[in-house]
């Protein structure tokens, strides 16, 4: 009987990681009138690579230094931000340098 004390504390926990994850963003694109926003820092490499991944893939963005910004530092956490760079691309979040995951989210597919 106490080994499904344990086994029920994970799976209470995979289901609320898994609520987590599919939590509907805030609507921040609307807010800037922007399908994708940028939370960056002007020093972070990772940040720099996206800003080059958008630019030349012709993806118009509103990018907001959480350093400079406390609303954008607000929204940046509020999204589950742990690091930069992170993305909000037609709702979905996007957490670090992910080309891939840009485009799909951006694409649609």
């Amino acid at each position: 009987m106490k080994i499904w004390i344990p086994i029920g504390l994970v799976v209470i926990l995979a289901f609320s990681l898994l609520a987590m994850q599919t939590m509907q963003a805030p609507n921040y694109g609307a807010k800037y009138n922007s399908d994708v926003i940028l939370y960056s820092t002007s020093w972070c490499p990772n940040c720099a690579q996206t800003r080059a991944f958008l630019s030349a893939s012709g993806i118009p963005y509103k990018d907001f230094d959480i350093e400079q910004s406390s609303t954008a530092y607000q929204e940046h956490k509020s999204l589950g931000g742990r690091g930069v760079p992170v993305l909000l691309v037609k709702g979905v979040v996007i957490q670090g340098y992910n080309p891939k995951a840009i485009q799909r989210a951006y694409s649609g597919s």
